[in-house]
């Protein structure tokens, strides 16, 4: 029985993060391919999207995170430059 109501409960906290557009911390950190423990920490050093919470929960809003990922930079090496490109540039 304690299955059936846990899934019910996920169920609902699914479906009123997508009408809201907000994603948990936890489906924040696969989306950016780090443990959740992690993410914890960036948040901890306010090196994450910015963020709300419920109680203990902590959420984001999807259009956040998606700026947030825009501008996260990567080194690219061209010609052996080593030379910093913004994600966005590189996508155009």
């Amino acid at each position: 029985m304690n299955a059936t109501r846990d899934h019910l409960e996920e169920n609902v906290i699914a479906s009123f993060c997508a009408q809201q557009h907000i994603m948990p911390a936890k489906a924040v950190a696969a989306l950016i391919g780090v443990k959740p423990e992690t993410e914890s920490q960036m948040r901890a050093r306010r090196q994450s999207p910015t963020f709300f919470k419920s109680g203990s929960a902590v959420f984001y809003r999807f259009e956040l995170v998606a700026a947030w990922i825009l501008q996260q930079r990567v080194e690219a090496e061209r010609g052996g430059t080593g030379q910093r490109r913004a994600v966005r540039d590189i996508l155009g």
